[in-house]
């Protein structure tokens, strides 16, 4: 066991995620396509919304969204989110896709649940996606 666990600090692998294995290339795969799959997935959605959605109309409404959160704001994490929003916003503008599911994911629920009192149809359905929801 002390032998597999210098190996596995030799081969630089990721602790952090919590996967232990005796078998350092199988861990070692995993972690790559672990994240390989993670950034397909990203890429997918983004392609799908490029190709589905006007963005200047997303960045219009994630902005209209991020308004209507600072001034509901009330919590530390309610600012985060409207961070993240501003980051979505600002990525939408720079048409960066991968970056606007990155932080709208980020943002999480509570701008979500704004989005819907705003009935701001586009930035509905892209929070829904990159929410998995």
């Amino acid at each position: 066991m002390i032998k597999i666990m210098t190996k596995l600090h030799q081969h630089n692998t990721e602790e952090s995620i919590g996967i232990q294995n005796n078998n350092t290339g199988a861990g070692n795969q995993f972690n790559n396509n672990s994240s390989g799959s993670q950034n397909n997935t990203i890429n997918e959605i983004a392609s799908d919304i490029e190709k589905s959605y006007d963005l200047v109309e997303l960045a219009s409404q994630l902005s209209t969204l991020r308004e209507a959160m600072r001034t509901r704001s009330t919590e530390e994490d309610h600012d985060i989110a409207v961070g993240n929003v501003a980051s979505a916003v600002k990525a939408a503008k720079e048409k960066n896709i991968p970056d606007v599911i990155k932080y709208l994911k980020a943002a999480g629920s509570w701008a979500y649940n704004i989005a819907e009192k705003l009935s701001i149809p586009i930035a509905i359905e892209i929070i829904k996606k990159a929410l998995n929801l």
